[in-house]
This record gives C-alpha cells, sequence and structure tokens, in this order.
C-alpha cells in the first residue's frame, strides 16, 4: 500500500504544480495530459491488479469447495486477504464503469453501522438456495455480494467447518448436518467469490482502450453530463489520488469491533488467526 500510496501522491501533487504553473492556452491540453496519465498509470493497473486477485480468489474458493482441507482454506483466506489489499487501492475511485449497476455496493456494502449486511448474511445461511448460484446472487441485495460478506463466510463463526466438517464444532449436531452446513457454507462463498470477479472484470472491460467511459474520460464533450470538458476529467482524478496517501485500509476501518470488515481479514493473514471478525 505504501508504495501505491507515494505513487499516487506524488502524481497528483505534479498535476497540481502542473496546472498551477501552466500559461492559459495550454489549460486545455495539460487537463487532458493528466486525465490520460491517471487513467494509464494509475486507474488501469490498479483495477488489472484488483482483477488479478479476484480470478485468484474465486479459483482458491472454489478448490476449497471441491477439496475441503485447513490449507485450501488458509489459501483461500490468504487470496482474500490479497484482494482485499488490491482493493484498497482502487476503492478511492468513485466515477466511471464501477457506478454502473450499482458495482461499488455489491463489492462493497459499508459503512453498516446496523449490520444489516451482517444480518442477511446471516439469514441466507439458512438455506437460501439463490445466494449458491451467481446470477440470482447478484439480483440480491447489495449486503450479499460482496466482499463484506465474503469475509464472513471465511472467517466467521462456524468458518472453520468450511476445513473441518467431519468435526463437531460444538457436539450438538451430527456429522452429516455439520458437513451439510459447511457445503452449503461453501457454495454460497464460492457464488459471492464469482460474483465479485465478474463484477471486476465488468469494471477492467469498461475502463479498457475503445470503450465509452475512455472516450468521455478522455476526450470529454460538451453534451456530457459527466465530463463535459478536460479538466472536469482531470478533477475527477487527481482530487481522489490524494486520498490513497493516508492508506485507503486505514480510513474504511470500521470503528465498531463487531464491523472490522475487510482489514480485519488482511490481519488475519498475517497472524494465523482464525477467530471471527464479527464476533461480539
Amino acid at each position: 500500500m505504501l508504495a501505491i500510496s507515494r505513487e499516487v501522491a506524488c502524481f497528483a501533487l505534479a498535476a497540481t504544480m502542473l496546472c498551477a504553473s501552466a500559461p492559459v492556452a495550454q489549460t486545455e491540453a495539460d487537463h487532458a495530459a493528466i486525465a490520460r496519465a491517471a487513467l494509464t498509470e494509475v486507474i488501469r493497473p490498479g483495477y488489472a491488479a484488483f482483477g488479478e486477485a479476484t480470478s485468484a480468489l474465486s479459483g482458491k474458493v472454489d478448490t476449497l469447495c471441491k477439496q475441503p482441507s485447513d490449507v485450501a482454506l488458509k489459501e483461500a483466506r490468504n487470496a482474500f486477504a490479497t484482494t482485499v489489499d488490491a482493493w484498497s487501492k482502487v476503492e478511492i475511485f468513485r466515477f466511471g464503469p464501477i457506478n454502473e449497476d450499482h458495482r461499488f455496493d455489491r463489492l462493497f456494502y459499508w459503512p453498516d453501522p446496523k449490520s444489516i449486511g451482517l444480518k442477511q448474511v446471516q439469514d441466507a445461511l439458512h438455506r437460501d438456495q439463490a445466494a449458491t448460484l451467481p446470477y440470482e446472487l447478484s439480483k440480491k441485495s447489495v449486503a450479499l455480494q460482496g466482499l463484506p460478506a465474503l469475509e464472513y463466510l471465511l472467517y466467521g463463526d462456524r468458518a472453520d467447518a468450511l476445513a473441518k466438517g467431519h468435526q463437531a464444532v460444538d457436539g450438538t449436531q451430527s456429522l452429516a448436518q455439520i458437513e451439510d452446513e459447511a457445503s452449503f457454507r461453501c457454495s454460497f462463498a464460492n457464488s459471492v467469490a464469482t460474483n465479485v470477479d465478474r463484477i471486476a472484470k465488468n469494471v477492467i472491460e469498461g475502463w479498457c482502450e475503445g470503450s465509452a467511459y475512455e472516450k468521455a474520460f478522455l476526450t470529454p464533450s460538451a453534451g456530457d453530463p459527466a465530463y463535459h470538458a478536460p479538466k472536469k476529467s482531470r478533477s475527477n482524478s487527481t482530487r481522489r489520488l490524494p486520498l490513497a496517501s493516508s492508506s485507503s485500509a486505514t480510513r474504511s476501518l470500521p470503528r465498531r469491533s463487531a464491523h472490522r470488515l475487510l482489514w480485519r481479514g488482511r490481519s488475519l493473514r498475517h497472524s494465523g488467526e482464525a477467530a471471527s471478525p464479527f464476533r461480539i
């Protein structure tokens, strides 16, 4: 995170100095150059890294479901933590294709001060079959579709059953009940991971060369409500870049212990701890 923070902070500073010192005649050209640099040097690489992480995450969760084990669960959690790191570097961008089809909220339903998302995930674990089908899941509440939901499925109460379905957690359930619980939970997690990966890929495609978003961002027109002038594109990008210097992970850390969502998952990778980040 530190590397990307320095990069974007320096980029934003340079952009600000450039605009302040450039002659008036060069202003429009400078705005366009800054927007292009933001797209090609920060936005696209950031989302590309996020897409690579979500692909790996989807694969690891799928493996966990097909071949459950302690190692598979650990690898899925590590992949989740890597995805969180990648997301923290693009979470600051609240414009472009991430705003289409409620993609941002579907990826990251937060803040959630009343624990609505957590309650919905817990309710879905009571055999909401639609939650195990990516296409059906994409039509359900945004709180069920993204990284916060997946963290609970991988780290929350009884998540260890994903790897140890043959071991009774509290001795009150039969072997078949526990294995069935673990299987459903993993199918739900697999569905969420697939959904997250698809959203990431859609955002990457939305910013690709020749896309409508690229054209609107780099060559704005007077009739475009979002980007009607080059300076509008520059403003949208550079005002976001300095935020990364304070670390998105730190800014997004929920205050209440019951809501240590994504960033708790990242810290668990290094500590080896597997306790639920949602336990109150």
